[in-house]
């Protein structure tokens, strides 16, 4: 059965797309999922109204996201990535869709610069920010100083700060 969902009797639908469109990055496909969110809509048999909607709104374009990007490359999704949610900020309160949408792209920057790295970077970052180790435990795990390890961090941070600056100029 399809269904064409009329934006002018849709709500939040141009800033839908527009979230859709940067997490996924092809127009035909953001049209696909913001579609089906509507027939979702259509079809759940719960009145939602304001920020309920709203809210129901972007899970559901964002799970579709996720299992649209999932279904083309399930290697690329990472597990910390996928079970984070766009849409509540650290603090707990409601974020923008469109700047969860910002941070998303940013997570996926990070992890495509972090697959350029050799596998002891690699290893050096998982463990200080995934794992929360110290300079000295994560020294001890790769079998160098806690004093490389500090530098390789930070040597490898000015490197993306560097790199999201030039982005920031271009874009």
């Amino acid at each position: 059965m399809n269904y064409f969902i009329n934006p002018i009797d849709a709500p939040c639908y141009e800033e839908l797309r527009r979230y859709c469109f940067r997490l996924i990055k092809s127009d035909v496909e953001a049209d696909d999922i913001v579609q089906e969110v509507y027939v979702r809509l259509y079809k759940i048999e719960r009145n939602l109204e304001g920020a309920h909607l709203r809210h129901w709104l972007f899970r559901v374009a964002r799970n579709l996201v996720i299992d649209r990007l999932r279904s083309k490359h399930p290697e690329r999704i990472a597990p910390e990535v996928e079970g984070a949610s766009l849409l509540d900020a650290p603090d707990g309160k409601s974020v923008n869709p469109a700047t969860a949408a910002e941070r998303q792209d940013l997570i996926q920057v990070i992890l495509a610069m972090l697959e350029c790295c050799d596998e002891r970077t690699q290893e050096i970052f998982r463990l200080k920010f995934h794992e929360c180790c110290s300079s000295t435990e994560i020294g001890a795990k790769v079998n160098v100083s806690p004093s490389t390890v500090r530098k390789i961090l930070l040597g490898k941070l000015q490197e993306f700060r560097e790199a999201f600056q030039k982005m920031d100029a271009v874009g």
